[in-house]
């Protein structure tokens, strides 16, 4: 084949497209999409509960080095639409006051991690962190 042969050749093909190639890019485009929501959505749940873990770390931490001496245990962590449950372990059980400092702090760690506000409740309610998927609540339970 000569060179203005294959010339030739380029010239006549450009510009056109085949409706299989189309239908290939079409149907990457939309595999790409779902797997993009699918991670999403899971990767806010693992950023809260990260956060979720270091808030408890934290407060527990300022309650044992602020007098208590109490040695404070994360022994599981669970996530269930939107509920974070922590199962601990505390050497001197836990007052209500310490667990709604805990429970403030996990939210407010939460709050910064997923990028929305966090609602804070009155009283003995911890409040909440509310995004486009989750309401995110917080309990505590002594093991």
């Amino acid at each position: 084949m000569t060179y203005n042969k294959m010339i030739f050749m380029l010239k006549e093909s450009r510009g056109q497209i085949s409706a299989e190639w189309v239908l290939l890019v079409g149907l990457f485009l939309v595999l790409v999409m779902g797997v993009a929501v699918y991670y999403g959505q899971s990767n806010e749940v693992t950023v809260a509960l990260a956060a979720a873990k270091g808030g408890f770390i934290d407060a527990a931490n300022n309650i044992a080095y602020n007098g208590s001496g109490n040695t404070i245990r994360i022994n599981s962590m669970s996530f269930n639409n939107g509920v974070i449950t922590v199962k601990y372990y505390s050497t001197t059980p836990l007052n209500s006051s310490s667990i709604l400092t805990i429970q403030k702090t996990m939210l407010s760690d939460i709050a910064s991690a997923v990028g929305y506000p966090y609602t804070a409740g009155s009283g003995s309610d911890p409040g909440y962190v509310q995004t486009n998927r989750y309401k995110y609540t917080v309990t505590l339970q002594a093991t």
